[in-house]
């Protein structure tokens, strides 16, 4: 009962991981394309 406990907590972890990994890398995209177009209409000036 421990053994799968902990394995349970473990996969747990594993996929709040991926999860939130997920969220930053679409955060961080999304931060990419805003300075992109930002400066792109910073050099049109």
């Amino acid at each position: 009962m421990k053994i799968k406990y902990s394995w349970f907590d473990f996969n747990l972890i594993d996929i709040f991981g991926i999860f939130v990994g997920k969220i930053v890398y679409i955060f961080i995209d999304l931060l990419l394309q805003f300075f992109e177009k930002y400066t792109a209409i910073n050099f049109e000036k």
